[in-house]
């Protein structure tokens, strides 16, 4: 074999190589482009609901509800509390749910509104894996509203 001819078969083998090298990178970017502007990014405009505990949310919901019924509900609401209500029922006339809110860790905000006026409650809730939906309620606040806020 001369070397010319090992030259020009080992330009030509570089040749196919060089091509082959190319046509790998240009496939491995295209699906890398793919694969970066597939994904779907989805911006939602109230990002508190990602921050707030939604099942204390519905604790409070449901178990002031039952204690405003004058039904407590055994699961909902702790021992001591029960027995403070059998004591001092929280009966109230046609009140009406217009709010419940996460205020911070272990407490919610219930707002009533009967036919005399707006009523605030924030509630203390205690958790642990041992309570049948992890939250149950420990203790129940009016919130007074001051004159001036009216």
């Amino acid at each position: 074999m001369k070397f010319s001819d090992f030259e020009a078969a080992f330009v030509r083998e570089n040749r196919i190589l060089k091509g082959l090298l190319s046509v790998a990178l240009i496939l491995s970017g295209l699906s890398t482009t793919l694969v970066l502007m597939g994904k779907s990014y989805v911006i939602y405009k109230n990002g508190a609901i990602f921050h707030e505990r939604l099942l204390a949310e519905d604790v409070c919901r449901e178990g002031f509800l039952s204690v405003v019924s004058g039904d407590p509900s055994k699961t909902l609401i702790t021992s001591d509390l029960l027995s403070i209500l059998a004591r001092d029922s929280m009966l109230f006339p046609t009140m009406t749910l217009l709010k419940v809110e996460s205020l911070e860790r272990g407490a919610c905000k219930v707002i009533m509104k009967s036919e005399e006026a707006l009523h605030a409650f924030k509630l203390g809730l205690i958790e642990g894996n041992a309570l049948p939906f992890y939250y149950q309620i420990q203790q129940i606040d009016e919130i007074k509203v001051e004159e001036k806020e009216q």
